[in-house]
Protein backbone atom coordinates (compact mmCIF):
# COMPACT_ATOMS: atom_id res chain seq x y z
CA UNK A 1 0.00 0.00 0.00
CA UNK A 2 3.09 2.38 0.18
CA UNK A 3 4.33 1.64 -3.83
CA UNK A 4 2.92 3.27 -6.66
CA UNK A 5 0.52 2.43 -8.34
CA UNK A 6 -1.16 0.83 -5.18
CA UNK A 7 -0.46 3.31 -2.75
CA UNK A 8 -3.71 4.70 -3.86
CA UNK A 9 -7.21 3.89 -2.84
CA UNK A 10 -8.68 4.32 -5.74
CA UNK A 11 -6.60 2.01 -7.77
CA UNK A 12 -7.02 -0.98 -4.95
CA UNK A 13 -10.93 -0.19 -5.35
CA UNK A 14 -10.63 -0.75 -8.94
CA UNK A 15 -8.87 -3.82 -8.86
CA UNK A 16 -11.11 -5.43 -5.68
CA UNK A 17 -14.01 -4.72 -7.97
CA UNK A 18 -12.85 -6.53 -10.78
CA UNK A 19 -12.61 -9.92 -8.97
CA UNK A 20 -15.92 -12.51 -9.90
CA UNK A 21 -15.46 -14.55 -7.05
CA UNK A 22 -18.33 -16.92 -8.87
CA UNK A 23 -15.14 -18.40 -11.64
CA UNK A 24 -12.38 -18.25 -8.63
CA UNK A 25 -15.18 -20.52 -6.03
CA UNK A 26 -15.33 -22.97 -9.19
CA UNK A 27 -11.70 -22.96 -9.49
CA UNK A 28 -11.45 -23.27 -5.82
CA UNK A 29 -13.09 -26.52 -6.01
CA UNK A 30 -11.58 -28.44 -8.51
CA UNK A 31 -8.42 -27.29 -6.96
CA UNK A 32 -9.90 -29.85 -3.88
CA UNK A 33 -10.39 -26.46 -1.41
CA UNK A 34 -12.94 -27.42 1.28
CA UNK A 35 -16.00 -25.84 1.35
CA UNK A 36 -15.65 -22.59 -0.42
CA UNK A 37 -17.60 -20.17 0.27
CA UNK A 38 -17.24 -15.93 -1.43
CA UNK A 39 -16.02 -13.84 0.91
CA UNK A 40 -15.94 -9.88 0.31
CA UNK A 41 -14.62 -9.11 4.07
CA UNK A 42 -11.71 -10.67 6.05
CA UNK A 43 -13.75 -12.49 9.31
CA UNK A 44 -15.02 -15.72 8.03
CA UNK A 45 -19.27 -15.46 9.52
CA UNK A 46 -18.91 -18.47 12.11
CA UNK A 47 -16.28 -15.63 13.69
CA UNK A 48 -17.82 -12.75 13.31
CA UNK A 49 -21.09 -14.40 14.20
CA UNK A 50 -22.98 -12.29 10.67
CA UNK A 51 -21.95 -13.01 7.21
CA UNK A 52 -21.51 -9.90 5.41
CA UNK A 53 -21.01 -11.51 1.76
CA UNK A 54 -22.37 -8.00 -0.51
CA UNK A 55 -22.87 -6.32 2.23
CA UNK A 56 -19.51 -4.54 3.32
CA UNK A 57 -16.83 -5.41 0.75
CA UNK A 58 -16.46 -4.53 -3.28
CA UNK A 59 -18.35 -6.82 -4.95
CA UNK A 60 -17.87 -7.63 -8.91
CA UNK A 61 -18.39 -4.30 -11.04
CA UNK A 62 -16.45 -4.08 -13.98
CA UNK A 63 -17.81 -0.74 -14.70
CA UNK A 64 -17.46 0.74 -11.25
CA UNK A 65 -13.77 -0.84 -11.47
CA UNK A 66 -13.32 1.60 -14.66
CA UNK A 67 -14.51 4.59 -13.03
CA UNK A 68 -12.12 4.48 -10.35
CA UNK A 69 -9.40 3.96 -12.28
CA UNK A 70 -10.13 6.81 -14.50
CA UNK A 71 -10.58 8.64 -11.57
CA UNK A 72 -6.96 7.69 -10.17
CA UNK A 73 -5.26 9.39 -13.09
CA UNK A 74 -5.44 5.86 -15.66
CA UNK A 75 -7.98 6.45 -17.81
CA UNK A 76 -5.29 5.29 -20.60
CA UNK A 77 -4.40 1.45 -19.49
CA UNK A 78 -0.82 1.60 -21.37
CA UNK A 79 -0.28 3.94 -18.71
CA UNK A 80 -0.49 1.54 -15.98
CA UNK A 81 3.13 0.51 -14.12
CA UNK A 82 3.93 -3.37 -14.45
CA UNK A 83 2.28 -5.52 -11.90
CA UNK A 84 3.46 -8.60 -9.94
CA UNK A 85 0.96 -11.59 -8.64
CA UNK A 86 3.84 -13.08 -6.17
CA UNK A 87 2.43 -16.64 -5.06
CA UNK A 88 3.62 -19.48 -2.91
CA UNK A 89 3.16 -22.94 -4.72
CA UNK A 90 4.57 -25.10 -1.62
CA UNK A 91 1.90 -26.72 0.47
CA UNK A 92 -1.42 -26.94 -2.31
CA UNK A 93 -3.58 -29.76 -1.70
CA UNK A 94 -3.70 -29.90 -5.21
CA UNK A 95 -0.41 -28.58 -6.96
CA UNK A 96 -1.20 -25.48 -9.09
CA UNK A 97 -4.06 -23.95 -7.21
CA UNK A 98 -2.55 -20.62 -5.94
CA UNK A 99 -1.18 -19.91 -9.86
CA UNK A 100 -4.13 -20.87 -11.60
CA UNK A 101 -6.34 -18.80 -8.81
CA UNK A 102 -4.20 -16.02 -9.56
CA UNK A 103 -3.85 -16.29 -13.18
CA UNK A 104 -7.81 -16.41 -13.32
CA UNK A 105 -8.22 -13.00 -11.85
CA UNK A 106 -4.63 -11.87 -13.90
CA UNK A 107 -7.24 -12.86 -16.82
CA UNK A 108 -10.21 -10.76 -15.36
CA UNK A 109 -7.70 -7.66 -14.85
CA UNK A 110 -6.67 -7.90 -18.77
CA UNK A 111 -10.34 -8.52 -19.97
CA UNK A 112 -11.80 -5.91 -18.04
CA UNK A 113 -9.24 -3.27 -17.16
CA UNK A 114 -6.37 -3.43 -19.94
CA UNK A 115 -4.37 -4.04 -17.49
CA UNK A 116 -1.66 -6.84 -17.44
CA UNK A 117 -0.25 -8.71 -14.21
CA UNK A 118 2.39 -10.79 -14.53
CA UNK A 119 1.69 -14.27 -11.96
CA UNK A 120 4.74 -15.82 -10.31
CA UNK A 121 5.27 -18.56 -8.04
CA UNK A 122 7.91 -19.07 -5.46
CA UNK A 123 8.12 -22.99 -4.82
CA UNK A 124 9.67 -22.56 -0.72
CA UNK A 125 7.40 -20.90 1.75
CA UNK A 126 10.62 -19.34 3.74
CA UNK A 127 12.02 -17.90 0.48
CA UNK A 128 8.52 -16.46 -0.09
CA UNK A 129 7.81 -15.26 3.43
CA UNK A 130 11.48 -13.61 3.23
CA UNK A 131 9.85 -12.10 -0.04
CA UNK A 132 7.06 -10.62 1.30
CA UNK A 133 9.14 -9.14 4.75
CA UNK A 134 12.02 -7.74 2.22
CA UNK A 135 11.06 -6.86 -1.05
CA UNK A 136 7.28 -6.73 -1.24
CA UNK A 137 5.50 -7.66 -4.75
CA UNK A 138 2.58 -4.97 -5.92
CA UNK A 139 0.21 -8.02 -5.25
CA UNK A 140 0.25 -11.17 -3.02
CA UNK A 141 -1.32 -14.12 -1.83
CA UNK A 142 -2.19 -14.74 1.92
CA UNK A 143 -4.15 -17.69 3.22
CA UNK A 144 -4.97 -17.39 7.33
CA UNK A 145 -6.14 -19.95 9.61
CA UNK A 146 -7.26 -18.85 12.75
CA UNK A 147 -5.33 -19.70 15.96
CA UNK A 148 -8.17 -18.38 18.39
CA UNK A 149 -12.10 -18.36 16.80
CA UNK A 150 -12.01 -14.15 17.30
CA UNK A 151 -12.21 -11.66 14.60
CA UNK A 152 -9.17 -10.04 16.59
CA UNK A 153 -7.18 -13.11 15.19
CA UNK A 154 -7.84 -12.12 11.70
CA UNK A 155 -8.10 -8.06 11.83
CA UNK A 156 -5.86 -6.97 14.68
CA UNK A 157 -3.46 -9.87 13.90
CA UNK A 158 -2.86 -8.90 10.56
CA UNK A 159 -3.71 -5.20 9.66
CA UNK A 160 -2.86 -3.44 12.80
CA UNK A 161 -0.37 -1.25 12.07
CA UNK A 162 3.26 -2.90 12.89
CA UNK A 163 2.35 -6.03 12.92
CA UNK A 164 4.39 -9.10 11.65
CA UNK A 165 2.17 -10.44 9.15
CA UNK A 166 0.70 -6.80 7.89
CA UNK A 167 3.64 -7.29 5.12
CA UNK A 168 1.22 -4.52 2.69
CA UNK A 169 2.15 -1.78 5.53
CA UNK A 170 -1.14 -0.77 5.56
CA UNK A 171 -2.01 1.39 8.48
CA UNK A 172 -5.06 3.10 9.51
CA UNK A 173 -5.18 5.04 12.54
CA UNK A 174 -9.38 4.58 12.08
CA UNK A 175 -8.75 1.37 11.93
CA UNK A 176 -6.41 0.82 14.56
CA UNK A 177 -8.86 2.78 17.42
CA UNK A 178 -11.66 0.01 15.89
CA UNK A 179 -10.05 -2.83 16.47
CA UNK A 180 -8.21 -1.82 20.04
CA UNK A 181 -11.95 -0.72 21.45
CA UNK A 182 -12.93 -4.33 20.18
CA UNK A 183 -10.54 -6.23 21.59
CA UNK A 184 -10.97 -4.53 25.30
CA UNK A 185 -14.58 -4.67 25.06
CA UNK A 186 -17.09 -7.21 26.66
CA UNK A 187 -19.90 -6.61 25.00
CA UNK A 188 -20.53 -8.98 22.10
CA UNK A 189 -22.76 -6.47 20.46
CA UNK A 190 -20.57 -3.59 20.17
CA UNK A 191 -17.49 -5.99 19.84
CA UNK A 192 -19.46 -7.05 16.63
CA UNK A 193 -20.08 -3.83 15.23
CA UNK A 194 -17.01 -2.42 15.79
CA UNK A 195 -15.27 -5.41 13.96
CA UNK A 196 -18.03 -4.81 10.99
CA UNK A 197 -16.98 -0.89 11.08
CA UNK A 198 -13.55 -2.09 11.07
CA UNK A 199 -13.73 -4.90 7.70
CA UNK A 200 -15.52 -1.91 5.72
CA UNK A 201 -12.52 0.12 6.55
CA UNK A 202 -10.42 -2.43 5.43
CA UNK A 203 -11.83 -4.44 2.67
CA UNK A 204 -14.31 -1.31 1.00
CA UNK A 205 -12.79 1.77 1.18
CA UNK A 206 -8.96 1.48 1.81
CA UNK A 207 -9.16 -1.90 -0.20
CA UNK A 208 -6.06 -3.28 1.69
CA UNK A 209 -6.85 -6.63 0.67
CA UNK A 210 -9.13 -8.53 -1.58
CA UNK A 211 -10.84 -10.99 -0.09
CA UNK A 212 -11.79 -14.29 -2.59
CA UNK A 213 -13.49 -16.94 -0.34
CA UNK A 214 -13.24 -18.47 3.20
CA UNK A 215 -12.73 -22.18 3.35
CA UNK A 216 -12.61 -24.92 6.66
CA UNK A 217 -9.63 -26.19 7.29
CA UNK A 218 -8.34 -29.31 8.75
CA UNK A 219 -4.89 -29.75 11.28
CA UNK A 220 -4.18 -33.57 10.65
Amino acid sequence: TLKPPFNSSLVRQAFAHEIDRDVLVVIAIRFKSKSPVHATTLTPPATLGRDLYGEVGAMFNPQMAKDLLTQAGYSDSSSFPKVVFLVNASGDTAPGARFNLASAMADMWKTHLGITVEVQAIQSFSEYNNRLKSDTPDLYWLGWAADYNDPDNFLSEIFHSGSEYNYGKFSNADFDKLVDSASRSNDPAKRQELYIQAERLLCETEAALIPIFHSTYNIP
